[in-house]
Order: structure tokens, then C-alpha cells, then sequence
């Protein structure tokens, strides 16, 4: 097998800019926190964490059998060895690429609540927000990973850009 068929040139472009944008904001975030870490904070550090971690394992092709085989699989890693890491994310990426974006949703939903919003950017979290209705709605939804964390990161970049304002900085 060839490096290029070993490594798909498109996902790692897709990865190395996923990374590069999640790291500025958590840099963001560590420059925010020698002045401030309110709940809002707490917060984004979750979301950015999860974004930093989904970044990673965002599978292009993502049926819903192999969702669900990723998901049993994930299940008996943590039952045998209890304990998770990296390498065991990425071995059932299909399943823990969906649960760092949900997770990044999810608080998402309540940053929403804490911050102040133009109409544009309630837009944008509006998105976040069918996002998780649709899981609630859909039988066997299973959603665009890569649509969803660009999504989450607009939103979170949104947010961040929030606090800052509250610091005057």
C-alpha cells in the first residue's frame, strides 16, 4: 500500500487546519484565564477540549453500522481495560468523534443562555442547537462531523469573543 493510499492527503489537510484553529482558541482561552474563569469560562474550556479532541477523530465516511460497532467496541475497551485513551478513541472514532462533538454541543446549549447575541450570531448557535433536536427527533441520526465541528467552533469562537468583551481586553 502506498502513502498516499495509507493517508488520505484531504482528511490530514482537513485535520492539520481543524488543529491549528482549536489551538488558537484554547490559546484564547489560557491568555483569558489569568484575568477571569467564570462559569462561562469553564465552559468554553469543555467545549474547546472537546473540539481539540474531535478534531482528530472526524471519519469522513461514517455509516451508521459502523457508528454502532465503534460504539460496542468502545463500551468493551472501557469494561476490560477502564480506561480510555487517545488510541482507543481513534480505534472507534466512528462512535467518540460524535460524542467530543455532542459534548461540545451541549454546553454550547447553555453558553447560549449566558451570553448576549446579535441576530446573526444566535444564527450561528442555531445551528447547534438543531444539531441536538435532531438527535432527540431522528431515529438513527447520525450527523456530518465535519459540518458539525466547523458549527461548534464558530460558535465557540463567537462565545470566547464574548468573554473577551467582558474583560475589556
Amino acid at each position: 500500500m502506498s502513502q498516499e493510499q495509507k493517508f488520505d492527503t484531504g482528511h490530514l489537510e482537513d485535520l492539520v487546519a481543524r488543529r491549528a484553529k482549536i489551538g488558537t482558541l484554547l490559546l484564547e482561552l489560557w491568555k483569558v484565564s489569568t484575568h477571569h474563569q467564570s462559569t462561562l469560562w469553564h465552559l468554553l474550556l469543555g467545549v474547546g477540549f472537546s473540539l481539540w479532541r474531535a478534531a482528530f477523530l472526524i471519519a469522513r465516511d461514517r455509516p451508521r453500522p459502523t457508528m454502532d460497532e465503534d460504539a460496542k467496541d468502545f463500551l468493551g475497551l472501557l469494561l476490560r481495560d477502564n480506561a480510555i485513551n487517545y488510541p482507543q478513541d481513534r480505534q472507534t472514532r466512528a462512535w467518540t468523534g460524535g460524542y467530543y462533538l455532542n459534548n461540545a454541543n451541549l454546553r454550547l446549549v447553555i453558553v447560549k443562555d449566558l451570553i448576549p447575541l446579535s441576530a446573526n450570531e444566535s444564527a450561528v448557535f442555531d445551528k447547534i442547537l438543531r444539531s441536538v433536536e435532531n438527535q432527540k427527533q431522528i431515529s438513527d441520526h447520525t450527523p456530518d462531523l465535519q459540518t458539525g465541528w466547523e458549527d461548534a467552533y464558530a460558535a465557540a469562537d463567537i462565545a470566547l469573543g464574548k468573554l473577551r468583551e467582558t474583560l475589556g481586553s
